[in-house]
């Protein structure tokens, strides 16, 4: 089992785009594993591990594992230039995205798209 949390955090955090369009939370962009400090914090971005799992046994040993996240964007307004500044982080540390939907949640007046992605690495040493 690989945890790509921190390479995740590191990744959108990193992401010039991103340092521009988030919210800023002590001076750092808006970008938290699970949840948010501040509920009122707009734009921000948080996400989560899905699942993470092995693959491709051999010699009673796993050599592979798949490990999946959600990457949720919040915004009061068009999310469109987060989006593509999330997916091309993601992309560049090798995971694919799996899904998309833009979603408003009516009892914040928030745009809330939530993104998942999926990587499968193997294990080596």
């Amino acid at each position: 089992m690989i945890d790509h949390g921190d390479l995740i955090l590191d990744t959108l955090k990193g992401n010039q785009v991103l340092i521009d369009e988030l919210g800023q939370y002590y001076g750092s962009p808006a970008v938290f594993r699970l949840f948010s400090p501040e509920g009122n914090l707009y734009p921000r971005v948080t996400f989560f591990e899905l699942n993470n799992f092995d693959t491709q046994f051999g010699d009673n040993k796993a050599n592979a594992g798949i490990g999946k996240f959600q990457i949720d964007i919040w915004t009061k307004g068009n999310p469109k230039i987060i989006k593509q500044a999330v997916n091309e982080s993601m992309e560049s540390i090798g995971f694919f995205r799996t899904f998309v939907t833009e979603m408003y949640e009516e009892e914040t007046k928030t745009i809330h798209v939530p993104m998942r992605y999926k990587k499968e690495e193997g294990y080596y040493g």
